[in-house]
C-alpha cells in the first residue's frame, strides 16, 4: 500500500463507527457481580434461610488472593484434591480451562472487581475524556507492576507459615465481598477505596499493577488457543489499538498478543478501523465471526462452570446447599439454611445457644481460634481446608438434632 492509499484509507476509516458486539459480555459481567457481591450481601443482611438469599449460588474461589492460596494448598498438600466439598478447586479448574482456550477472559468478563473497575473507568472517561488513562512513565510502570509479583510471592509464604502476615489485611476483593460485615479489616477497605479511586483516572489499576492472580492467568494465556493477532499487511499503523489498550501495550507492532498484562478484553480488536487487521482467532484460521464474538462471553461462562457441574454430577463436589431438616436450637426452629456463610463462629455459637468452646470441639478447631472468623473463610486456612460450609451445615444439623 503506497502513501497515497494509506492516507486515503485513514480518511475513510475516520467516518466508520464500529458498534461494540459485547452486549452479552456486559450482561455476564453484571450477572457475576450480582451473584458474587449481591449474593454475599443478601446472605449477610437477610435472615438465615430467606428465599431470596438462597437464589444466589455460593460460588467461592473468585478472590484473587484466595485463588493463589488454593493453588499453594494443592502444591503443598495433594491430598486436598480429594476434598469433595471444596468448591475453590473446581472454580480454579474452570479458570484454567477458559484461560487455556480463550486467554485471560476471566479477568475481563467474570471477575467482579475487574468489572467494577471497568464501570468506574467509564465514569472517569466522562470526567477526563482524552486525558483519561494517560501513559505512565516506563520506570514507574515497572515499579508498580513489580508489586503484584511481590504479593504473589508473599501469599504462599504466608500460607506455609514462613511469614506471619494476614494477607486479607490488604485484600480488596475480600473487602468487596465482605463489605457488610464487621470482619473486614479497615486496611482492606482503604485498599479497596484507593483502587476504585485510582480507577477514575487509570483503567483497571488492580488488574494492571497489583493482582497476583493476573500474573498466573496471564502466564497461562500466553499458551491459549485463541489469541489477538495482527495482520501486518493490513495494518495501517494508526496507533488506535495502542491508545485503547488499558495497559498501553504496543499492539501495533506485535504479531500476536502474549503479554501477561493483556486481559483479552478485545477492545483493540473492536476499535481497529481496518477489517482483518486485528483479529481474535486460532493460529492460521479465519477470525471468529461477529455472531461468535457476540456469544463468546456466554460460551466462556458455560465452559467455566463445566468442571463444577461435572464434579457435581459425578458426586465429587457437594455444593454448600443444605438439608431442610428443621431442629430446635436456642428455643427457635433451626435449619442448615440458617447457617449463612457470612456468619462468624461466635454468631453461629449464639444461634445454636452454645458456647464457642463447645462449637470448636464439634468442628475440631483449636480453643484459641479467632471467633470473629467468618464460616466462609475457615476453609481457606490450609490447616482446616476440610471445614467447608457444607461440612459445617451437615455437622451442626446432625449434632443439634441429637
Amino acid at each position: 500500500m503506497d502513501a497515497f492509499d494509506t492516507t486515503k484509507t485513514r480518511k475513510t476509516i475516520k467516518l466508520k463507527k464500529k458498534k461494540s458486539p459485547f452486549s452479552i459480555r456486559w450482561i455476564i459481567q453484571l450477572a457475576m457481580v450480582v451473584i458474587i457481591i449481591g449474593g454475599a450481601s443478601l446472605r449477610n443482611l437477610m435472615p438465615g434461610g430467606s428465599f431470596l438469599a438462597t437464589l444466589f449460588p455460593e460460588l467461592q474461589g473468585f478472590c484473587p488472593f484466595g485463588a493463589v492460596r488454593s493453588i499453594t494448598t494443592v502444591f503443598a498438600d495433594f491430598s486436598s484434591l480429594a476434598n469433595s466439598s471444596h468448591s475453590n478447586l473446581w472454580v480454579l479448574l474452570g479458570v484454567v480451562l477458559i484461560t487455556v482456550l480463550f486467554g485471560a477472559v476471566f479477568c475481563s468478563t467474570l471477575c467482579p472487581l475487574g468489572t467494577i473497575q471497568e464501570w468506574i473507568g467509564k465514569l472517569g472517561w466522562r470526567i477526563f475524556r482524552k486525558r483519561y488513562n494517560p501513559p505512565v512513565p516506563e520506570k514507574l510502570d515497572r515499579i508498580l507492576s513489580s508489586i503484584r509479583y511481590i504479593i504473589l510471592l508473599g501469599i504462599p509464604l504466608a500460607v506455609i507459615g514462613l511469614i506471619a502476615f494476614d494477607i486479607d489485611l490488604i485484600n480488596p476483593s475480600y473487602a468487596l465481598t465482605h463489605l457488610w460485615t464487621t470482619a473486614v479489616p479497615v486496611s482492606a477497605l482503604l485498599v479497596l477505596a484507593l483502587i476504585l479511586l485510582i480507577s477514575l483516572r487509570y483503567e483497571r489499576p488492580w488488574c494492571r499493577w497489583f493482582c497476583p492472580y493476573g500474573v498466573i492467568i496471564g502466564t497461562i494465556s500466553r499458551f491459549s488457543f485463541w489469541k489477538i493477532r495482527r495482520n501486518e499487511e493490513l495494518c495501517i499503523h494508526c496507533g488506535r489499538c495502542d491508545r485503547d489498550c488499558h495497559a498501553h501495550l504496543i499492539v501495533s507492532k506485535t504479531p500476536e498478543i502474549t503479554d501477561c498484562h493483556c486481559i483479552t478484553c478485545q477492545k483493540c480488536v473492536n476499535t481497529c478501523p481496518v477489517p482483518g487487521a486485528l483479529t481474535y482467532s486460532l493460529k492460521g484460521k479465519p477470525p471468529l465471526s461477529r455472531f461468535w464474538l457476540l456469544v463468546l462471553p456466554l460460551i466462556v461462562l458455560v465452559v467455566f462452570l463445566l468442571p463444577l457441574g461435572l464434579a457435581r454430577i459425578a458426586g465429587l463436589y457437594q455444593p454448600a446447599g443444605a438439608s431442610s431438616i428443621a431442629v430446635v436450637a436456642n428455643g427457635q426452629p433451626f435449619t442448615a439454611q440458617d447457617i449463612s456463610p457470612m456468619l462468624s463462629l461466635e454468631a453461629l455459637a449464639g444461634k445454636m445457644g452454645i458456647g464457642t468452646a463447645q462449637l470448636y470441639a464439634r468442628l475440631g478447631l483449636p480453643e484459641n481460634y479467632d471467633s470473629a472468623t467468618l464460616l466462609i473463610d475457615i476453609e481457606e486456612d490450609p490447616d482446616f481446608s476440610h471445614i467447608t460450609l457444607g461440612f459445617i451445615r451437615e455437622m451442626v444439623v446432625a449434632q443439634t438434632s441429637l
